[in-house]
């Protein structure tokens, strides 16, 4: 037994410490990029090249995107946004968004700025084709959670 306790000293020390620094924002988080103005949103999404949809289900295959998003862009969960039927400029707006750091409110939206920041603008205008090529998802066909919460 007391053999055990430096050992669990220890791991509480190294315990405290990373959650210490996980409740911290991290260092080399840079600031939020300034608000889009009616002009600058604008000029971004015309920099945009044109997108193509079937180039767009490759990049939702390889970035992984289904894991959140569902295979088809209807996600699995409340937890993610459905994408399929969204508008291109609304999908590219906000890869936009979580690439330039406008977006970090949630630890999801920290994990959609570390992908959109690997992704090219090709890839964001085809995505943002791809998931505006697949029809809305049908309120019937939508997969969610059954609540156990009644409402009065």
């Amino acid at each position: 037994m007391r053999r055990m306790i430096p050992t669990l000293l220890a791991a509480a020390a190294l315990l405290g410490i990373g959650t210490a620094a996980g409740a911290a924002p991290a260092a080399h988080e840079a600031a939020p990029a300034s608000a889009w103005t009616s002009a600058s949103l604008r000029q971004a999404l015309a920099a945009l090249p044109p997108g193509d949809a079937k180039r767009g289900e490759q990049v939702h295959r390889q970035m992984f995107c289904a894991s959140c998003h569902g295979e088809v862009g209807v996600a699995p969960t409340l937890n993610w946004a459905h994408l399929a039927g969204q508008k291109a400029s609304y999908t590219a707006k906000m890869l936009l968004d979580y690439q330039q750091g406008r977006r970090l409110e949630t630890e999801g939206a920290r994990l959609m700025r570390d992908v959109a920041q690997m992704l090219t603008p090709q890839q964001i205008a085809d995505v943002a084709a791809y998931y505006a090529s697949l029809p809305l998802p049908r309120d019937d066909g939508t997969p969610r959670p059954v609540s156990s919460v009644t409402h009065a």
